[in-house]
């Protein structure tokens, strides 16, 4: 049963369909881009894969995305209203506008900037552990 659920769609990008209780169910992304520093290609790339995979998954399912997309979605919710919640951190890189590009084509909510945290909690550094939309 797991493994007839679980896709490898990439090197970088695979699905899970998991029960949840009666009908319901929930797909499990795990996905990752290149590093910041990488050909726009190989992350355009990436992003190219993750829209229809997300597009593929039944609009009852549930959907939680376990990624790394070395993007930062900054704390502009009133730009993306719907998508950023009021608690996010930092600015906004390249990444980010892609990645959040693709989850509003989609009408999802990256969950980690709805909730306030201490500071502490939402970056170490200057790496924002919290504003990567996982």
């Amino acid at each position: 049963m797991i493994q007839e659920s679980l896709v490898g769609i990439s090197e970088r990008l695979m699905s899970w369909c998991i029960p949840l209780f009666k009908s319901q169910y929930g797909t499990l992304i795990s996905a990752s881009t290149p590093a910041l520093d990488s050909e726009d290609t190989a992350k355009d790339s990436s992003y190219d894969s993750l829209d229809p995979t997300i597009f593929s998954i039944p609009h009852n399912d549930k959907v939680i995305l376990l990624a790394d997309f070395n993007a930062r979605v900054g704390k502009d919710n009133h730009h993306w209203q719907g998508s950023i919640g009021c608690h996010g951190v930092g600015t906004m890189n390249y990444n980010g506008l892609r990645f959040l590009s693709v989850w509003l084509g989609h009408s999802l909510v990256i969950t980690n900037t709805s909730f306030q945290l201490k500071t502490k909690h939402k970056a170490n550094g200057c790496t924002h552990s919290l504003d990567i939309g996982t």
